[in-house]
C-alpha cells in the first residue's frame, strides 16, 4: 500500500489581538510610505519595518517568530532536528533557525496591485491583512485564490508566484515579510 502526502502550500493564522494593533498598523504604513510604488501601483515601506522599534509592529512580528518553527516543520511534512532529533541530514533541519530578514507595509488604494513575483532566494514569506474588506482583490497564489480576511496571516514558500489583481475598493492593507534560514 502506497499513500500520497501532500504537502502545504500555504498555512494560515489568525492573530487574536488584529482589532486592537490595526488603527495603529495602517497609521505605520502610512507615514512610512517610501513614495516608490510597487510594480501595479500598491505603495509601499522601505523593507526595514522590522527595525523601527515600532510597538504595534514589534508585538506582531513576535507573534509571527513565534509560529515559524511550527510553519517550517509542517512544510517539511514534520521533518526538523527539534521534532526527530538525531536525524539531521536529508530532510532534517533545526526550525528555530529562522529569521524574518526583510519586512514591509504596503497599502492599496482603488486599482492598485501588485504585479506576479515570488521572493527567491528566500525559504518562507508571510502577508499579513492589516485592513480588508469582503470587497478586497485576494492574495492570488500559484493561480490559488486566497481572500484576504482582516487580521489572518498567510505563511508560503518563497519561491511560490503571486500576485494580487486590481484592487476594487481603497484602503487594502498588508504588512509582508522574507523569513531566512540562518544555520
Amino acid at each position: 500500500l502506497s499513500r500520497l502526502v501532500m504537502f502545504a502550500r500555504y498555512q494560515t493564522f489568525d492573530y487574536p489581538y488584529a482589532s486592537k494593533i490595526k488603527p495603529s498598523l495602517v497609521n505605520v504604513i502610512s507615514e512610512y510610505y517610501n513614495g516608490n510604488p510597487v510594480r501595479g501601483g500598491g505603495k509601499r515601506t522601505n523593507q526595514d519595518l522590522h527595525k523601527k522599534g515600532i510597538k504595534e509592529v514589534d508585538k506582531l512580528l513576535l507573534w509571527i517568530k513565534n509560529l515559524m518553527p511550527d510553519a517550517a516543520s509542517e512544510f517539511a511534512g514534520g521533518m526538523s532536528r527539534n521534532l526527530y532529533p538525531g536525524i539531521g541530514g536529508v530532510g532534517g533541519f533545526d526550525c528555530h533557525s529562522l529569521k524574518i530578514d526583510t519586512c514591509w507595509g504596503i497599502r492599496y488604494g482603488k486599482g492598485d496591485s501588485v504585479m506576479k513575483h515570488n521572493h527567491f532566494p528566500y525559504p518562507l514569506a508571510f502577508c499579513y491583512y492589516v485592513n480588508a474588506s469582503e470587497e478586497s482583490s485576494p492574495f492570488i497564489l500559484e493561480g490559488e485564490r486566497i481572500m484576504t480576511v482582516e487580521g489572518r496571516l498567510v505563511i508560503f514558500l518563497g519561491h511560490q508566484f503571486h500576485w494580487v489583481s486590481p484592487s476594487n475598493n481603497d484602503g487594502r492593507c498588508a504588512i509582508i515579510g522574507n523569513i531566512q534560514y540562518v544555520s
